[in-house]
C-alpha cells in the first residue's frame, strides 16, 4: 500500500476512473473503442467549464499475459529471439492504445494502478510502467491511498481515496460491492475505487459519528457519506 498527497485547485473536480480496457491486437472487434473515446472526450469537455479533471488508472490496460501466463512463459525457457518478439508485441499494443485512445489524457492523471494483465520486458520494466511514462502518471502499485488537498486562504479540505485494482471473481453485479463493504469496518476513506471485475456499480454508505460540545455548542450526531465504486471495464463481451 502506497500513499500520495496531491494538491488540486479549489474548484469543482471530477475524478474519472479508467482501467480494465484490456486492449488487444483487434481492438475494434474486442473493445468498445468508440464508447471509450466518447467517454474520455466527454470528461475532458468539462474543463471548458472550469472543472478540474483527473483520471485514475485502475489496471489491465492491455490484454497481455495474466499472472499464470507469465509463470508458464518463464518456465518455458524461451530463446532470446522469442522473448524479443514478445517485447515487440507488447510495445505495439501500448503504442496503439496510447495513440488511438489515451493521448488526450496525458498529464491529467492522479496516478495509475498496476493490474494483472501486463508484460514484463527483458529489461525488467513492465508495460504498465511504460504506459505510465507516456501519460506522465504516477505508479500507484497494486493499491494506494490518494489524498486530495484543496486549499484556499485560511482553510483547507481533504478527500481520501482508497484505490485497488481488485482481485477474485464474482458473477453478480453486486459481487464487488459486497467485497468492498467488507472493507468498511477496517479501512478509512471517503471513497473506495476497485476495478478488475468488469462491472459498473456504485453504492453510498453512511457512517455516523459523535460531535461533542466545544465552545458552547450542543452535542450532535453527524455523518459522512462514503462512496463504494466499482469502475467497470471496456471489453465488449462483458
Amino acid at each position: 500500500m502506497q500513499g500520495y498527497k496531491i494538491s488540486l485547485p479549489t474548484q469543482p473536480t471530477v475524478i474519472a476512473p479508467l482501467g480494465d480496457i484490456q486492449w488487444t491486437v483487434n481492438p475494434h472487434r474486442d473493445i468498445a473503442v468508440s464508447l471509450l473515446k466518447r467517454h474520455i472526450a466527454r470528461v475532458l469537455e468539462l474543463e471548458k467549464d472550469g472543472v478540474t479533471v483527473r483520471f485514475l488508472g485502475m489496471g489491465d490496460y492491455i490484454d497481455y499475459m495474466s499472472p499464470g501466463n507469465r509463470k508458464r512463459q518463464r518456465a518455458a525457457g524461451l530463446h532470446d529471439n522469442a522473448l524479443d518478439t514478445a517485447d515487440d508485441a507488447a510495445e505495439r499494443l501500448l503504442d496503439s492504445l496510447y495513440t488511438e485512445v489515451l493521448a488526450p489524457t496525458k498529464g491529467k492523471w492522479l496516478g495509475m494502478l498496476r493490474g494483472h494483465h501486463y508484460h514484463i520486458y527483458e529489461s525488467g520494466e513492465t508495460s504498465d510502467n511504460r504506459l505510465m511514462k507516456k501519460l506522465e502518471a504516477k505508479h500507484l502499485g497494486d493499491s494506494a491511498y490518494v489524498q486530495l488537498v484543496f486549499k484556499r486562504p485560511g482553510s483547507s479540505g481533504t478527500v481520501n481515496l482508497w484505490c485497488h485494482h481488485g482481485a477474485g471473481g464474482g458473477q453478480k453485479l453486486h459481487s464487488m460491492l459486497l467485497k468492498m463493504e467488507n472493507l468498511l469496518p477496517f479501512w478509512e476513506a471517503d471513497a473506495f475505487f476497485v476495478g478488475h471485475l468488469p462491472k459498473l456499480a456504485h453504492s453510498p454508505a453512511n457512517r455516523v459519528y459523535p460531535s461533542f460540545p466545544t465552545n458552547g455548542s450542543a452535542f450532535r450526531l453527524r455523518h459522512k457519506t462514503i462512496q463504494l465504486i466499482c469502475t467497470g471495464g471496456w471489453y465488449k463481451s462483458y
